[in-house]
């Protein structure tokens, strides 16, 4: 699997050795997800969710080797062209506003469109996550909607997701834009 470099982050694969730092990490409730109450729930979802998968990365940082978030580039299961793909991330508290998930999510983009020839890239993100929709706008993606009663947190309640794209042809315009 793939590698990717940007100037403060390695996005690399998972693997178990990861576990302590997951474990950590999913201790604090973020983006929907059930903080994680045993190890043993956070080697199943490494299992299940990020170890051996196409197209997911740890998010690391250069200068001191820490793993922070992770990314990742999976199927839209709202979509059915197959030259789309989704784009989710997360990563630790502690990181926030720094620039690192518009850092990483810049790099996947280029990934995405230069080297699997992506036709879009869609991501979802909860109308309360403002953190998520500023990084979405900061790389290009364009607001398409508010999809109602979209998604069922682990707690059962309820919640829209805004909805987001950026195009090949969107991306290569903002690129030139911004470099």
């Amino acid at each position: 699997m793939s590698q990717i470099l940007t100037k403060r982050l390695l996005l690399r694969t998972l693997n178990m050795e990861d576990l302590d730092d997951c474990f950590m990490a999913s201790m604090k409730p973020s983006a929907g997800w059930k903080p994680h109450g045993t190890k043993e729930e956070t080697r199943h979802l490494l299992e299940a969710v990020y170890i051996g998968k196409e197209n997911i990365w740890g998010i690391v940082l250069r200068d001191s080797d820490q793993l922070v978030g992770s990314i990742g580039l999976v199927r839209d299961h709202k979509r059915e062209y197959d030259r789309v793909r989704s784009i989710g991330y997360a990563i630790n508290e502690d990181c926030w506003g720094r620039g690192y998930m518009t850092e990483a999510v810049q790099a996947v983009l280029s990934y995405g469109f230069e080297q699997k020839r992506l036709a879009m890239v869609s991501a979802y993100a909860y109308p309360w996550n403002i953190g998520s929709r500023r990084v979405l706008e900061k790389c290009g993606f364009q607001y398409e909607g508010t999809l109602k009663l979209a998604a069922k947190l682990y707690d059962g309640s309820i919640y829209d997701n805004d909805c987001f794209a950026i195009t090949r042809e969107q991306w290569v315009d903002w690129v030139i834009e911004n470099r």
